[in-house]
């Protein structure tokens, strides 16, 4: 499954995003409606239509497509070999589109990070619109540098759940200074008053790595799946009672 989704500047404040699931599978629409049919959320029937000789379906308005500030419309592109697109209309519409040749596909760094990146679940996101709006909860702001892209893989092996974070910075300066605030704060369990909680924040900072390299900040997380349980349930433990996972 592949998902995308643009945060424009109007999206902002309205928190709402549109975005599309490009789904590849071995079922038919005839399997995927009858599923949806049988979901509580979902009453009335399907409107068909078509986009550049695609079937389109609409699922019925249900609850949990109310975002508190509009109803979403949920259209299904059916390709006809096991592959649908997943979203509102105009931008399942764009989609067939692509698909078509008749619009721009993601192309530049987006997806060079995209087709470079491994892992069960991959992540890409460009983040350089930040600079020209808004910094307060900005990604250069968080990370004290500017970051053009982020890359996020779980590539998971095993029993070992392995996490990496790349961070594209828009020079090397910037990702040295980055490299270094990020080893600081994984430095920053000693700062931590509550024994119990350092030791649970030391022992993750211990799992995790970081290396700038030219323009690019490496960050990378490593430990037995097992072992992030027991960290979890000790942290959960802690919240509840302070003495309790003593």
């Amino acid at each position: 499954m592949t998902y995308f989704t643009e945060q424009r500047n109007g999206s902002r404040e309205s928190k709402h995003h549109d975005g599309v699931a490009i789904v590849d599978t071995d079922l038919t629409w005839a399997t995927v409606r009858d599923a949806l049919a049988q979901s509580d959320r979902i009453e009335g029937e399907f409107t068909e239509g078509s986009h550049g000789g695609v079937q389109l379906y609409q699922v019925p308005k249900n609850g949990s497509a109310y975002d508190g500030t509009h109803t979403q419309e949920i259209w299904v592109a059916d390709f006809g070999n096991g592959v649908f697109a997943v979203g509102p209309q105009e931008q399942v519409e764009t989609v067939i589109d692509t698909r078509q040749g008749e619009s721009a596909a993601v192309s530049g760094a987006l997806r060079e990070e995209a087709a470079a990146a491994e892992g069960l679940v991959t992540a890409v996101v460009n983040t350089s619109t930040d600079r020209s709006g808004t910094t307060d909860g900005s990604t250069a702001t968080r990370l004290g540098a500017d970051v053009e892209t982020t890359v996020v893989e779980y590539a998971p092996e095993g029993e070992t759940v392995r996490l990496n974070a790349t961070f594209v910075a828009v020079g090397t300066e910037e990702a040295r200074r980055m490299g270094s605030m990020l080893s600081i704060a994984l430095a920053g369990s000693q700062w931590i008053d509550d024994p119990e909680k350092a030791a649970i924040a030391e022992e993750i900072f211990e799992a995790t790595t970081v290396d700038a390299t030219d323009d690019r900040v490496r960050v990378e997380f490593e430990m037995d799946a097992e072992r992030i349980n027991t960290l979890v349930e000790r942290a959960e433990a802690l919240e509840e009672d302070p003495g309790a996972a003593r």
